[in-house]
């Protein structure tokens, strides 16, 4: 999965630069963000995982808000999605998934069919993880801060040197499990492109694509 890149990016993408592996997903092959109302990294990827749509699987966003006498506003967690996931409706059937980057995996212990589940934490996870622990005794060199800070102290320049550099350190990771475990269902979400179009929003209109090219030539 390519976080924040709908279908209209990726024709950019395509028509500016050379990359293989990216010019190989078509249009018959994509499944949008868009399906989702709104299109917003949390909403769209539950809703592709569950299948419904957020009046069903209860997520709106990062943050969630209750009500009572005041207003309180939380961080939406694991036990906050009210559909089963794909890798959950497996695990049910003793089938095996690999997860790496997908929210709303914390905590762990309100997924279903844990033991079937090898999880890396998301990037908004309160602290990066791997589950089973084993896995994270072994992986645990690969297993980097993700930047939640760097856009605010850094060049642009260097922003995208240091977002470069995290992806190679984790594809080490990811790498290693692809290879190594066995598995039915194997699910990765890079989310570096949507970081860098945070950080360099001319690139939705194929301005200043230098800037994502090593990025997307690793992915």
């Amino acid at each position: 999965g390519l976080d924040g890149v709908g279908l209209h990016n990726l024709r950019t993408l395509q028509e500016h630069l050379t990359l293989n592996n990216i010019n190989r997903i078509t249009h018959k092959g994509f499944i949008s963000s868009f399906i989702s109302i709104p299109p917003y990294t949390p909403c769209a990827w539950t809703s592709i995982f569950t299948g419904v749509n957020p009046g069903k699987h209860n997520v709106y966003g990062f943050y969630k808000i209750s009500k009572g006498n005041n207003f309180q506003i939380s961080l939406t967690l694991s036990h906050d999605v009210k559909y089963p996931r794909i890798f959950e409706i497996l695990a049910i059937h003793n089938r095996r998934s690999v997860i790496i980057n997908v929210p709303f995996v914390y905590p762990i212990h309100y997924l279903v069919g844990l033991n079937n589940l090898i999880i890396v934490s998301d990037w908004a996870a309160p602290r990066q993880f791997i589950h089973p622990k084993k896995y994270e005794e072994k992986y645990k060199d690969y297993l980097v801060e993700p930047p939640h800070k760097w856009s605010l102290t850094t060049s642009v320049e260097d922003y995208v040197k240091q977002v470069k550099d995290f992806l190679r350190e984790r594809l080490e990771l990811y790498h290693e499990l692809l290879e190594e475990v066995a598995y039915d269902l194997f699910i990765l979400i890079f989310s570096e492109l949507d970081w860098l179009m945070h950080k360099v929003p001319s690139i939705i209109q194929g301005v200043g694509l230098n800037m994502v090219y090593d990025v997307l030539s690793l992915i």
